[in-house]
C-alpha cells in the first residue's frame, strides 16, 4: 500500500495568519539527541513525512546547534515554498566556542556551537536571519519564543529573561509580525504553568506545548487550554509520545521526558497499552485522536524517526486513522476511560461524566 496522495487537513494556527497541516513534523532528533542521523537517513525521513501528507515542519537553532535547521532546510528547499509550513524559534544565539570544552550540553551529536540566552531585540532579530541561512529558504512562517520556562531557568534567571522579552525582544517579533514577515508569533516550552504568564504578557498567537498533553499527562485540561481558548490562542501538541515511551512501549530503553523511565511510569504504560489491546486502538493512535478532538489544539509534533519505524502498512492506517472525522464526544469518552489508569478505578464514573458534560458543551463548535 503507498502512503496518501494528498497533504493532511489544515487547521488555523490560533490567531496566526497561517493554516498547518494537522500532523506536523518535530526535528529535535535531527539534532541528534539521542543517537546519531546520518545524512541520508535524515533526508529520508523528511520525505517519509511529506509523502505520508505532512506539510508542517518545525525546528529550532537548539536542536544540534543548528543541525537539525541544516538538515531540515536541504530536505525542503527545492520544493515549492507555498506547500509547506515552517517555524522556528528564538531564544538562544549561536556562536563559536570559547574555549576548549565550553560546549556542555545535552546533544549526542549536532554543530560545534556554543549556545547563547539571549531574548534581546538584537538577539532576536539575529537569530531570525541566522536561522533563514542555515535553512536555505528566505522565509519562515511563524517564529516561537523557545525554552523561556521553569524546565530551562531558575527563578531569578527566568524573572530577567523575561524582563528582556518584555522591555526589549517583543518589540523585534511585533515588529516582524506587523510587517508581515513572519505570520504569528508563539512560544515552545515544557511547562504548563508558563502559559498564564505570557498570556498575562504578551499578544501571543499559539502556543507549542512539549509533553504535557499526552496519555500519562492531561492536567493541562484543568486550566491552561481554557485560559487559551477565551483568547483563541491555538495549541500545538509537541512530543506527544513523552520523549518515546507511550510509542515503543515499556522496554529497557524506554524514555520518559528526556530520560530514561522510571519504574512507575513503566507499569503506566504497561496498563495503558492493555486498555488499548482491549479496544482494538494502538497507544500511539489513540494519541493523536485525542489531541485532534479538541477544538484549540492544532498538530501533533512527531518525532522524525517514527516515521521511519513504523511498517509501511501500518504508517498509512496511522495516515488514514489521522484523516478520519473525529466525533469531540467520542474520543473525550475514550480518553476518561484511559483516566482510570491514572487515579484509580473509583474515578471512572467521574472523569465520563465529566467528559459527557464537556463534550456537550462544545456542540456546534468548529474543530478549527
Amino acid at each position: 500500500m503507498s502512503p496518501p496522495d494528498a497533504p493532511f487537513r489544515t487547521r488555523k494556527l490560533g490567531r496566526a495568519d497561517v493554516r498547518v497541516s494537522e500532523l506536523g513534523l518535530g526535528t529535535a532528533p535531527l539534532g541528534e539527541l539521542f543517537e546519531r542521523v546520518d545524512d541520508a537517513e535524515a533526508a529520508a525521513l523528511v520525505a517519509r513525512a511529506w509523502a505520508g501528507g505532512v506539510r508542517y515542519f518545525d525546528t529550532s537553532p537548539w536542536y544540534g546547534r543548528g543541525l537539525a535547521e541544516h538538515t531540515l532546510g536541504r530536505a525542503l528547499f527545492r520544493r515549492p515554498r507555498s506547500d509547506y509550513v515552517v517555524s522556528t524559534k528564538i531564544g538562544r544565539v549561536l556562536r563559536r566556542p570559547f574555549g576548549p570544552g565550553a560546549i556542555k550540553d545535552q546533544w549526542l551529536g549536532g554543530l560545534e556551537f556554543q549556545t547563547v540566552f539571549d531574548y534581546g531585540y538584537d538577539a532576536v532579530m539575529r537569530s531570525f536571519e541566522d536561522s533563514l541561512q542555515r535553512l536555505g529558504i528566505n522565509s519562515v512562517d511563524v517564529l516561537l519564543i523557545h525554552d523561556l520556562d521553569p524546565w530551562d531557568h531558575n527563578a531569578p534567571a527566568l524573572d530577567a529573561y523575561f524582563g528582556q522579552l518584555k522591555t526589549s525582544g517583543w518589540k523585534a517579533l511585533s515588529e516582524l509580525r506587523e510587517a508581515g514577515i513572519i505570520k504569528g508569533i508563539g512560544a515552545g516550552f515544557n511547562s504548563k504553568e508558563s502559559i498564564p504568564r505570557y498570556l498575562d504578557l504578551f499578544d501571543i498567537d499559539f502556543f507549542l506545548l512539549a509533553m504535557r498533553y499526552t496519555l500519562l499527562e492531561q492536567d493541562v485540561l484543568d486550566l491552561e487550554f481554557p485560559r487559551c481558548a477565551e483568547r483563541g490562542v491555538g495549541i500545538v501538541i509537541g512530543g506527544p509520545y513523552n520523549s518515546g515511551i507511550t510509542a515503543t512501549g515499556s522496554g529497557p530503553k524506554a524514555m520518559y521526558n528526556y530520560s530514561p523511565a522510571g519504574p512507575e511510569i513503566l507499569a503506566r504504560v504497561k496498563k495503558i497499552k492493555a486498555v488499548c489491546a482491549r479496544h482494538g486502538v494502538r497507544a500511539r493512535q489513540w494519541n493523536f485522536r485525542a489531541s485532534r478532538a479538541r477544538s484549540r489544539v492544532s498538530p501533533c509534533k512527531r518525532d522524525p524517526r517514527e516515521v521511519l519505524d513504523l511498517d509501511p502498512g501500518v504508517s498509512v492506517a496511522l495516515d488514514a486513522e489521522a484523516r478520519d472525522e473525529a466525533d469531540p464526544r467520542d474520543a473525550l469518552l475514550r480518553k476518561a476511560v484511559l483516566r482510570e489508569l491514572a487515579h484509580g478505578q473509583d474515578s471512572r464514573r467521574q472523569d465520563a461524566r465529566s467528559a459527557r458534560e464537556y463534550a456537550r458543551s462544545q456542540d456546534g463548535r468548529s474543530l478549527d
